[in-house]
């Protein structure tokens, strides 16, 4: 799934390309409509076949949104926070 996934991004990133040296606007602008179908049917196949991998980003996500808040709160604990972090990250969760 996942070199499905690199593929697909692989060809958006091919069409942004193209879109950017062309200078006809009508065909511009069906292939950002069809880059963001691409992105969205992408995205919906890994989470339907990844589930525990989309799980994972919503994690990380709300780890990292916590760690910057307490940064920002707190910015003598940054070293502290990003060591915690750090060892979350490399499955020290115990």
């Amino acid at each position: 799934m996942g070199r499905i996934i690199a593929a697909g991004l692989m060809r958006c990133e091919a069409l942004l390309e193209s879109i950017a040296g062309s200078g006809d606007v009508a065909t511009g602008l069906q292939a950002m409509a069809t880059l963001g179908d691409t992105i969205t049917k992408l995205k919906s196949a890994g989470k339907g076949m990844m589930p525990e991998a989309d799980q994972l980003a919503i994690e990380n996500g709300a780890i990292k949104a916590f760690a910057d808040l307490l940064i920002r709160q707190h910015p003598k604990t940054a070293d502290a926070v990003l060591a915690t972090v750090e060892a979350w990250a490399s499955g020290q969760r115990a």
